[in-house]
């Protein structure tokens, strides 16, 4: 029996937890908005995120709302970075050039826990001036 024994799999499986439970948090409020949108605004739109990159230390999403269906405008509303510890969260810009290797990221906020999280989410429903309310609303004004 080595000394080492059991560290790796005691390690491995907290990490891999960490980053299941932020992805898992993520995944879910994006649903609960969808719910929201559906039964509030008639289901005229539809968030969904999808992965642009996926690295040894770090999952970037970009959060779309596109129009129902979805032959409609659609509008990348935000991008989280997922670190390869799961939290926290960061919001922000990413890009990766043909030049560098690493990614580039600009981070706007920092999202410690799924509190925060769900705070970060309300807001994109109830301040006007949220990209996903002005997305919403054009639809309206488009009859689309």
């Amino acid at each position: 029996m080595s000394r080492f024994e059991g560290l790796l799999k005691k390690n491995l499986e907290k990490k891999l937890a960490a980053i299941d439970r932020a992805q898992s948090d993520l995944n879910e409020l994006v649903t609960d908005l969808n719910m929201v949108i559906r039964d509030e605004a008639d289901g005229i739109a539809e968030l969904k995120l999808r992965t642009v990159a996926d690295d040894v230390d770090l999952k970037v999403f970009e959060l779309l709302i596109s129009a129902a269906p979805q032959s409609g405008p659609k509008r990348v509303i935000e991008t989280f970075s997922l670190p390869g510890d799961g939290y926290p969260i960061s919001t922000g810009t990413y890009s990766r050039s043909e030049e560098s290797v690493k990614p580039r990221l600009l981070h706007k906020f920092f999202l410690d826990d799924r509190e925060k999280l769900e705070i970060y989410f309300s807001k994109l429903l109830s301040e006007p001036q949220s990209p996903v309310v002005a997305f919403l609303a054009y639809l309206r004004r488009q009859d689309l």
